[in-house]
């Protein structure tokens, strides 16, 4: 939203390293659809049938953050 439409940035958590927390980096400015040209390759070097259901069945969240525009306006 237009409200929170600056220096937006996604994060997430891959399920199979759960102490890593990944990031994009902000779109610095007013952004309101923003591309981030962001890709990570996961690699999981066993895959047990457990593992295989959850990469096919499960999901993965995404979370979005911005701030008000008038951070914009800081040093």
């Amino acid at each position: 939203p237009k409200q929170l439409s600056c220096n937006p940035f996604v994060t997430y958590q891959f399920r199979f390293e759960k102490n890593t927390v990944y990031s994009t980096p902000e779109k610095v400015g007013i952004q309101s659809n923003p591309n981030f040209s962001y890709s990570q390759v996961h690699r999981i070097d066993d895959i047990t049938a457990d593992i295989a259901k959850e990469l096919k069945e499960g999901s993965i969240s995404f979370m979005v953050y911005g701030y008000p525009p008038a951070r914009n306006k800081l040093a």
